[in-house]
């Protein structure tokens, strides 16, 4: 085969190869990613922060690695050493409380929340399929102050009972 030849079949196999590959768009913190939160304020100690996050707004760190983060004020060094922060990822009509490991036919999938000053991030951990045009929507569930004996007595990840107990 001569050098003409091949060129000229490498710029017809090229299109085509490169129709077949999905390629990532990679994470920015570009305005139209911007999450968009939500802030209740249940009283001067209580705070409630809502948010959507699309399916392709996460950060690809691996096949099996994806993280979102989020800026919250609301999240303080006296929050994060006195008092409490909770996740709830909130599916139909459920709510779960984070860290969650889902399983999907022969494959996992685990939510896990981490914070810093002024940030929460949400982190998804494994293999799983997960519709590009759906989302997760997130309650961040913040109280500033000490609880003494009452913290260990209630079910933190029943949304539900939290719910009921700090009336929200």
């Amino acid at each position: 085969m001569n050098i003409p030849r091949c060129k000229n079949l490498l710029i017809m196999l090229i299109p085509p190869v490169l129709l077949l590959c999905e390629c990532e768009e990679p994470y920015s913190q570009s305005p139209n990613k911007k999450i968009v939160t939500t802030n209740y304020k249940v009283n001067e100690k209580i705070n409630l922060v809502s948010f959507f996050v699309p399916a392709k707004y996460w950060e690809i760190i691996s096949p099996g690695h994806r993280v979102i983060s989020v800026p919250i004020n609301e999240i303080t060094e006296k929050v994060i050493n006195h008092g409490v922060l909770k996740v709830y990822m909130h599916e139909s009509d459920k709510s779960v409380g984070l860290p969650f490991t889902y399983y999907q036919l022969r494959r996992a999938m685990s939510i896990e929340p981490s914070w810093e000053r002024g940030k929460l991030s949400i982190h998804i951990y494994g293999n799983f399929i997960v519709n590009i045009n759906s989302g997760f929507k997130f309650k961040l569930l913040i109280i500033n102050t000490k609880l003494g004996n009452i913290k260990r007595f209630i079910d933190w990840d029943n949304y539900a009972e939290v719910k009921e107990i700090f009336k929200f």
